[in-house]
């Protein structure tokens, strides 16, 4: 390298301090976008829904999912035990989200709803419990394959009042909304 090169190119040290500028100006930059847009009188704040509407799509996929297993005759039994497995932990979970959306609102006629959700979804969990006990007996039993979809229709059904309940706009988030009109 000749005495001028080296003169003329900055040292790598260098380089990675204007990297790091560059990137400490970029991330600065977007930060004062943020800060702009939120300040907007037109943006708009999130609001978390007091339902996870994710869980309780979960929880009705699951139990659509052990429906179709009960009506399916190829099923077999190990099938069948991890779709009641899968309903069980599901409805738990959806039972207790009632159970927490009915302590954070101060509406009577919602806490009861939410309470009687979970108690009438808790009852048809354990109408499905003892029909798949019968069911484990006597696998090949299409009797007891009818009484197991008949139960799992049941709380398919108490899961889509509280799904339909819930996904009224007083239960579900907003999401954040900052306005675009200023850039950096």
């Amino acid at each position: 390298m000749s005495d001028l090169e080296a003169m003329t190119t900055p040292p790598a040290s260098t380089l990675q301090q204007v990297g790091r500028l560059n990137d400490v100006m970029n991330e600065e930059c977007q930060q004062s976008a943020y800060l702009v847009g939120i300040s907007d009188p037109s943006s708009v704040t999130c609001r978390l829904g007091l339902l996870d509407q994710c869980q309780v799509a979960r929880a009705y996929e699951a139990i659509r999912a052990a429906y179709d297993c009960f009506l399916n005759p190829t099923t077999n039994q190990q099938q069948v035990r991890a779709a009641v497995t899968d309903v069980l932990q599901h409805t738990l979970v959806f039972c207790s989200a009632c159970l927490q959306v009915s302590s954070k609102t101060s509406d009577p006629v919602v806490q009861k709803t939410f309470v009687q959700s979970e108690k009438n979804v808790a009852n048809n969990v354990a109408n499905v419990v003892d029909n798949f006990k019968a069911l484990k007996d006597d696998f090949y039993s299409e009797d007891n394959r009818q009484k197991c979809a008949a139960s799992t229709k049941r709380l398919f059904e108490a899961v889509d009042e509280v799904v339909t309940f819930a996904s009224s706009p007083e239960f579900t988030g907003i999401p954040a909304e900052t306005t675009s009109q200023h850039t950096c």
